[in-house]
């Protein structure tokens, strides 16, 4: 059965991002990103 009971389960993944793929993937992106970015300060 695909109905909808509005637990609104699927909201709080959405918002988790531990739980939710897009949102882990871009939390990697930006932690990767951060560090590489302090790697440079720490260069310069």
């Amino acid at each position: 059965m695909r109905e909808c009971h509005y637990c609104l389960d699927c909201q709080v993944t959405y918002y988790n991002e531990e739980k939710c793929p897009p949102l882990k993937k871009m939390a990697r992106k930006k932690a990767k990103y951060k560090e590489a970015e302090i790697n440079i300060k720490e260069v310069v």
